[in-house]
């Protein structure tokens, strides 16, 4: 019985461990910037990667000195543990486990709350189509605009008729 109680906590476990790596991910590509996605993504991992690496060897290290029951005595000094509590060290190290999950859960879960995404840019276009000669203001073409997040404008009408597209004063 506890094998199968076991297996379900630790499928639950790495179901949750899929779920925040992929909403981290998906994160990074909503919030930040399109000229800083790459720096976050490589900012990210090796973040992630040193918070994982450097405190949780030594946190499970403990765990495993505790469990000990029989040490190697080698002239007074403390060797190596012979015999482990099995109990004590499953327990120890799926609690350990288990609440840094369970931290890590409570903090996405705070984010996805909290964050309140920027409010949508108003599109006021000013489009001059041909030279000097011949400007005229096109505003019924925003319509047919597909706007990205970084501002840019990109349509094939626009780009087959007009020479310049100016946005806010920025000659895109």
């Amino acid at each position: 019985m506890e094998f199968w109680i076991f297996m379900v906590l630790l499928l639950l476990m790495i179901i949750c461990t899929f779920i925040e790596n992929t909403g981290g991910y998906s994160i990074v590509m909503r919030v930040v910037p399109e000229k800083q996605k790459s720096f976050a993504f490589g900012v990210q991992s090796p973040i992630m990667k040193f918070l994982g690496s450097v405190p949780f060897p030594i946190i499970f290290g403990i765990i495993f000195d505790m469990s000990c029951e029989v040490w190697q005595d080698n002239c007074g000094t403390r060797g190596s543990c012979w015999i482990y509590n099995r109990d004590s060290l499953a327990l120890g190290t799926f609690l350990a486990a288990f609440i840094v999950k369970l931290i890590s859960g409570t903090c996405f879960l705070i984010s996805v709350i909290v964050y309140k995404p920027p409010p949508e840019l108003e599109l006021v276009l000013d489009i001059t189509v041909g030279g000097s000669d011949d400007e005229q203001s096109v505003r019924d073409v925003a319509e047919k605009q597909e706007i990205l997040q970084n501002g840019k404008v990109i349509t094939g009408f626009l780009n087959s008729v007009c020479d310049d597209v100016i946005l806010d004063n920025t000659r895109l």
